[in-house]
C-alpha cells in the first residue's frame, strides 16, 4: 500500500509547483468509512500541506467542485473551487457518470467503470483484474513514471498482498487497448493480458469517444483496499 501512496503522491506533485498547497476534492463511496488505502493517501496529502475535502459519490456537487453551471455539458469555467479532483474506485461509476468530463481541472481516478463513452474514456473499456501485486512500466521517461524501474521478474511492485485492481482493456481482446488522441499508455499488467495500468493525458487531447480533454487526466490501476 505504501508503494501505491508513493506513486500517487508523485503524480499529485505534477499538478503543483514545489511548495504550493493544493485544494483537493476527493470523492469516495463512503467518506465516513474510508478504506485503509484512501485514508493513507489523504493522510499523506494533508501531511504535505494540501487541503483535502471529502465528498460522497451519492451527494457530490459537480457544479460546486468543477465551478461550472453544468460541467457535463457546459463550456469550461475558470472560477473552479478545487485545484485537483481525485475519484476513488469505491464510488459507484453510475453515480459519477460523465459529471466531470468537461471540468477544467485535473482529475486522477482509478474506477474502471469510468472508462466508458461520455465519461472519462481515456481507453476503450475497463474491467477488474484479480490477484495482482505488480505492474509493468512501459515508459520511465514520462514525468509520472520517471525512473520507475521494473524488476525483471516482479515488475514494479505496488502491493504487498494480491488485490483486485482496475485496468483498461481492449474491447476486442488480444492487444493493448485503443486510447484517445494524446493519451499515453505508461504501464501495463504483468500477466500478459495487455491491460493498461497507467494512462495519462494532457489538455488538448481527446477521449476515445471524441470528447475534448480540457485538463490533465490520469488513470491508475488501484483497487478498493
Amino acid at each position: 500500500m505504501r508503494m501505491r501512496v508513493a506513486l500517487t503522491l508523485g503524480i499529485v506533485g505534477l499538478f503543483a509547483a514545489s511548495g504550493w498547497a493544493a485544494d483537493i476534492a476527493f470523492i469516495a463511496g463512503d467518506p465516513a468509512n474510508l478504506t485503509a488505502g484512501e485514508q493513507a493517501l489523504i493522510d499523506d496529502l494533508q501531511f504535505l500541506g494540501h487541503t483535502v475535502t471529502l465528498f460522497d459519490d451519492n451527494t457530490d456537487d459537480p457544479n460546486y467542485i468543477a465551478g461550472c453551471v453544468n460541467p457535463a455539458q457546459s463550456p469550461p469555467c475558470d472560477d473552479y473551487n478545487f485545484d485537483l479532483l481525485i475519484i476513488s474506485s469505491t464510488v459507484g461509476s453510475n453515480n459519477i457518470g460523465g459529471s466531470y468530463r468537461l471540468a477544467n481541472i485535473p482529475i486522477i481516478f482509478w474506477e474502471s467503470g469510468l472508462l466508458q463513452a461520455c465519461r472519462e474514456q481515456l481507453a476503450e473499456a475497463g474491467i477488474n483484474m484479480a490477484d495482482q501485486t505488480s505492474i509493468w512500466i512501459l515508459d520511465n521517461t514520462h514525468p509520472i513514471t520517471l525512473d520507475l524501474v521494473n524488476d525483471p521478474v516482479q515488475g514494479y511492485v505496488l502491493f504487498t498482498d494480491p488485490i483486485t485492481i482496475h485496468v483498461a482493456v481492449s474491447e476486442e481482446g488480444g492487444d493493448y487497448p485503443a486510447v484517445g488522441q494524446g493519451v499515453e499508455l505508461l504501464a501495463t499488467d504483468l500477466t500478459g493480458a495487455f491491460s493498461g495500468t497507467i494512462l495519462a493525458a494532457e489538455a488538448g487531447g481527446t477521449r476515445v469517444d471524441g470528447t475534448p480533454i480540457l485538463a490533465r487526466r490520469v488513470f491508475l490501476s488501484f483497487g478498493d483496499d
